[in-house]
């Protein structure tokens, strides 16, 4: 009797393992094809080509939220005051949830901006004081770097291969390319950005260092 009770009980284990092993399988097809298909949505032109690698922008994650339906939520907006051996700066920081319709699945990304920022804040060529930083901007992009982590996280659009994008219709050729004056550049040598006409009305991205940078990728 005792024996006949353990092997019902593995049994029941096996089978609830079988189960989840399932349930994960489904889910791993099922948010596969959600990618295809939102890379199969994006133009050529919403890429960057950064280092030999494939970058989506943020007028690439606009494009895909618009077409899902998705939805945007800010969690958390906050300034941060900081100081470092050069003197006092500060950061914006914006935290947001970006959820598939339904509810069907949400994720959250970060996004940062700092006062020191190459383009927007004190670090550009020219130089800027801090009093003359214009802090909308850098609000804004904490926003869109925040929003691009997170939409690029929730359809697993990190990571890409030129190959699997070439499957699904991006033409290398026809994207951003984003070019280094050299090798180690610093925060006052701002990236050449070689931008190619997209498909699509409207201005192309500044690229990726202008409103994407700043928050985890």
């Amino acid at each position: 009797m005792g024996n006949e009770i353990v092997k019902t009980k593995e049994a029941q284990v096996v089978k609830a393992g079988l189960v989840s092993f399932q349930v994960v399988k489904d889910r791993a097809e099922h948010m596969m094809a959600i990618r295809d298909y939102a890379i199969s949505q994006t133009l050529s032109g919403h890429w960057y080509d950064e280092g030999g690698k494939p970058f989506l922008g943020s007028e690439g994650t606009d494009w895909i939220a618009r077409i899902f339906g998705m939805k945007t939520e800010v969690v958390r907006r906050e300034k941060l005051d900081q100081a470092d051996k050069d003197g006092d700066y500060y950061l914006w920081l914006t935290d947001v949830r970006v959820s598939l319709p339904g509810g069907m699945d949400s994720i959250e990304g970060v996004g940062i901006a700092s006062s020191k920022d190459k383009f927007l804040g004190t670090e550009t060529r020219q130089g800027r004081e801090i009093e003359d930083v214009v802090e909308p901007n850098l609000i804004l992009k904490s926003y869109t770097a925040a929003v691009r982590s997170a939409t690029t996280r929730l359809l697993c659009l990190r990571g890409m291969t030129w190959e699997i994008l070439k499957e699904l219709g991006i033409n290398r050729g026809a994207t951003n390319k984003v070019e280094y004056k050299k090798k180690g550049w610093t925060p006052d040598q701002a990236p050449k950005v070689s931008t190619v006409p997209t498909t699509a009305p409207g201005e192309g991205d500044p690229g990726p260092d202008a409103w994407d940078a700043g928050g985890p990728a």
